[in-house]
């Protein structure tokens, strides 16, 4: 062989060779990083991994996520896993009911309006029937009549006079002056501040009570055993004509003693 032909030859030797092994140790570096990258866990976020064929590198885990809001943190452990935890809840406030307590200022309103809406309410145009009182049977001008158990009444006198107006609405001229007697035979003081005197003409149209003097009407009480009179005066001009009928009632509850006659 030439001289020239050997070294060439040789080198050509050592350049295959060192080709052969370079692949050799190129496919067991591709078998063993296929091995790592089996063996590693799914990349999370927050974590990247580099594969450099025999050698693997993991980047350091990024920091913890803190929830500021209110949501889920996110934590990566040591292990390179991902963990999420829980935010801690404030526990809510739990509120008392509020007792209920009733104003007796309230309740009572509540209850007086109750009982207004519960009274019929009347038109102002209607007529209104009065509650029926008992009278008496007529009796003569100058008889006393029994009115009540223990109560007698009786028209004392009548007298004609000239009557002056005292009060509006009050017409002077004649007028009527009718004195009444009461008497009590009862054992208890009797009441004669109510009494009511009234008088008709014979056409049964009402007299115009006056103030005028001599009236002087009852007041107070008259004693077991005693008698009072008052003095009633009524207009009882020209157009008046008899018999009249004077009514006297000592108390609501009591009947009404009528007493009808000529004017003597």
């Amino acid at each position: 062989m030439n001289r020239l032909t050997l070294p060439w030859a040789l080198l050509a030797l050592t350049v295959a060779g060192v080709l052969v092994t370079s692949n050799g140790c190129s496919d067991d570096a591709a078998s063993e990083g296929s091995d790592t990258i089996g063996d590693l866990p799914a990349s999370t976020p927050g974590e990247q991994t580099v594969d450099t064929g025999s050698n693997t590198t993991d980047s350091a885990p990024s920091p913890a996520r803190t929830a500021t809001n209110g949501t889920e943190a996110t934590r990566t452990s040591a292990s390179g896993d991902t963990e999420l935890s829980q935010p801690k809840s404030k526990p809510q406030s739990k509120t008392k009911p509020q007792s209920k307590t009733s104003d007796p200022d309230t309740s009572t309103a509540s209850e007086s309006t109750a009982s207004r809406s519960t009274t019929e309410v009347g038109d102002i145009t209607e007529t209104v029937p009065a509650e029926p009182q008992d009278t008496l049977a007529p009796a003569d001008l100058t008889d006393p009549v029994s009115v009540d158990t223990g109560v007698s009444a009786q028209i004392a006198s009548i007298d004609r006079v000239e009557a002056k107006a005292k009060l509006p609405g009050e017409v002077a001229g004649p007028a009527l002056a009718v004195r009444v007697r009461l008497a009590n035979t009862s054992s208890k003081p009797l009441d004669v501040s109510g009494v009511t005197v009234t008088l008709e003409d014979g056409g049964g149209t009402p007299s115009v009570p006056l103030t005028a003097e001599p009236a002087t009407p009852f007041s107070g009480t008259i004693q077991p055993d005693d008698d009072a009179t008052a003095v009633y005066v009524f207009e009882f001009g020209p157009s008046h004509s008899e018999p009249i009928t004077i009514g006297v009632n000592y108390a609501t509850e009591a009947p009404v003693a009528l007493f009808v006659g000529d004017i003597s």
